[in-house]
C-alpha cells in the first residue's frame, strides 16, 4: 500500500511544473508579437494559433480576444509586456495555453 501511495505521488504532476507544460516556441519573426508559448493538453500548432489570433486581435483593438473558444486573461507585467493565460474545456478536457506578448 505504501508503494502504491509513493508511485501516485511521483505520477501526479503540479500545474506549475515543467512536465505539465509543453514548450511550443515563439513567433518566427522578430519584433512585437507573441513569445514563449506553453501548452497543456493541446498540440503546439493549435497553441501557437491561439497566441497568434489573440495578439492579432489585441493589436487590432478588437473587443473579443477569445480565439478558438479559449477564454483568455491578460496580466500586464511591464509597459510593453504582458502574460496571457487561456483555457477552454474541449471533450471534457481542460486545455490551457500560456504565452507572453509585447514589443
Amino acid at each position: 500500500m505504501l508503494l502504491l501511495a509513493a508511485a501516485f505521488a511521483v505520477a501526479s504532476v503540479d500545474a506549475n511544473s515543467a512536465a505539465y507544460w509543453r514548450e511550443c516556441g515563439s513567433q518566427p519573426n522578430p519584433g512585437a508579437g507573441w513569445y514563449d508559448v506553453k501548452a497543456h493538453d493541446i498540440r503546439c500548432g493549435k497553441a501557437r494559433r491561439v497566441a497568434r489570433l489573440y495578439t492579432a486581435e489585441i493589436f487590432a483593438e478588437y473587443q473579443d480576444p477569445s480565439p478558438d473558444g479559449f477564454a483568455c486573461q491578460r496580466n500586464r507585467v511591464g509597459s510593453e509586456l504582458a502574460k496571457v493565460a487561456c483555457r477552454r474545456v474541449e471533450g471534457g478536457r481542460v486545455q490551457k495555453v500560456r504565452f507572453s506578448y509585447g514589443a
